[in-house]
């Protein structure tokens, strides 16, 4: 999976389920600087990062993805507000994923059914394990990128 990174204002924060870690998020829609609206389903965000994020924040937004059974969830873990205030969050979704995903698959293995979970949650972390240093270096040393031409009105999903 791969990391995102969006600059903009936060328009609206979807519903969410609050946990000790912080919330998950159904949506989080940015517009960015050109007009376009970026919608990201699913996001988990921890309390470190969770504190500067509301609705009307204009500045960086650093997200990542995992595989979580079925579903990719997506975290925020990075914040850089326009006002000089940032959040940076080094721990990983993916990692928990992962783990839930082998101990999924270790459980099911007997019946062959978790054999997949197993290798996906093997692959997930060794895989996080060698990008934590550039998950970091993009939130402390990222520049904007902006992507292609797209009008404006479309919203684009992560």
């Amino acid at each position: 999976m791969t990391t995102t990174t969006c600059s903009g204002t936060v328009t609206a924060l979807g519903q969410s389920a609050l946990s000790l870690q912080g919330r998950r998020y159904a949506y989080i829609e940015i517009k960015r600087r050109d007009g376009r609206i970026l919608r990201a389903d699913d996001v988990v965000v921890l309390n470190e990062v969770g504190s500067l994020l509301h609705e009307g924040v204009e500045g960086r937004f650093h997200f990542d993805a995992a595989r979580l059974k079925t579903a990719t969830i997506r975290q925020l873990f990075g914040i850089r507000r326009n006002d000089g205030r940032w959040a940076y969050d080094a721990a990983q979704v993916r990692v928990t994923a992962a783990v839930q995903n082998i101990i999924q698959g270790a459980l099911l293995a007997f019946v062959f059914v978790g054999i997949p979970f197993l290798l996906l949650g093997l692959l997930q972390l060794i895989y996080s394990i060698g990008t934590a240093r550039l998950r970091h270096d993009e939130f402390f040393g990222s520049e904007d990128q902006g992507g292609g031409s797209t009008r404006q009105s479309e919203v684009i999903r992560i």
